[in-house]
């Protein structure tokens, strides 16, 4: 594979789980994306292995970038990988790479911000070091995306919408081939929602377009409003990759959340794969070690384990 492959596919994965979430309850990526951030984060270090050098290097750092983060994962002892992320004043993303085995930085993606006179984000665009690029406004509660190949042929788009409380409510996204016809078309429908009195989604029914429902997620809160628990169930098995998926969570005192738990399975009885995460802060709340671990037994009955950690290092520009 190449490097290529890795921008295409983050691009991809933006598009159809929506890069800017309005409403985190929590840190962790919720229902099946989190699933998918897991085997992210293992191809991503496979392609980053395989390819380094791949990439035409591009140590530019951005002129409005104010933060460099670097995060160091080990495993069994070893660095496996290294990670950079560049932030502006508003604590976005200007640019992010990696550290190849040279000890070079390699900058893979760009990201040019606009901000209205309230400093709220109106505009953002990814480029990655070979051409392709994502374009995304936000307006009104809607935020839409396009997604470009290197030659500027429109690969993707999408729009996503969300409640007067910031929560996720719909996403419909379009996929184009060579040709420019439409290759795939999905609706996902989380409007059919219970909220509590600060509105926190209690109950939300995902929806098909013809009104059946797909899955159901019921949520708990803690007094402060931060989330506890996240259960989504699916209507139908057979029709989806999984039985249910569950999360829970854990927060300190100053609400930084300190630990989760994923649990997939694919029926009622059935744990398909389970991931847990820790996490450590320094004095001005800024994670700084995130400990990992990670099960999965297929139907194969192929086991994955995965045990790690990650350091994660601030420095002012």
């Amino acid at each position: 594979m190449k490097i290529r492959k890795l921008v295409c596919l983050m691009a991809v994965c933006c598009l159809l789980a929506g890069c800017e979430k309005k409403n985190n309850d929590t840190q962790a990526v919720s229902d099946t994306s989190a699933t998918d951030n897991v085997i992210d984060t293992i191809t991503t270090t496979e392609m980053i292995s395989e390819n380094t050098g791949a990439a035409v290097e591009n140590t530019d750092i951005p002129e409005d970038a104010v933060l460099k983060i670097t995060e160091t994962t080990y495993r069994n002892g070893e660095v496996w990988q290294t990670l950079l992320s560049y932030r502006n004043a508003h604590d976005d993303s200007v640019a992010w790479g990696y550290v190849g085995f040279d000890g070079e930085e390699v900058l893979v993606s760009h990201h040019e911000c606009k901000y209205d006179d309230n400093g709220k984000k109106i505009y953002d665009k990814s480029i990655s070091d070979t051409g392709e690029y994502n374009e995304t406004e936000y307006r009104d509660n809607i935020e839409k995306t396009k997604s470009y190949d290197g030659t500027g042929r429109l690969e993707a788009e999408s729009e996503a919408t969300f409640d007067e409380y910031g929560n996720h409510i719909m996403s419909h996204t379009i996929v184009y081939d060579q040709e420019g016809a439409v290759s795939l078309e999905m609706l996902e429908d989380y409007s059919d929602c219970d909220y509590d009195e600060n509105g926190k989604i209690l109950v939300c029914r995902e929806r098909s377009e013809s009104g059946e429902i797909i899955s159901t997620t019921t949520n708990t809160y803690d007094d402060n409003g931060n989330m506890l628990s996240s259960e989504k169930v699916y209507a139908d098995s057979e029709k989806s990759s999984y039985y249910s998926i569950s999360h829970s969570f854990e927060y300190d005192d100053k609400n930084n959340l300190i630990s989760e738990e994923g649990i997939w399975k694919s029926d009622a009885d059935t744990v398909y794969r389970t991931e847990s995460y820790e996490y450590q802060y320094d004095e001005n709340g800024r994670k700084i070690r995130q400990d990992h671990s990670y099960v999965k037994t297929d139907s194969d009955d192929y086991d994955m384990n995965i045990s790690e950690y990650t350091i994660y290092e601030y420095t002012e520009l």
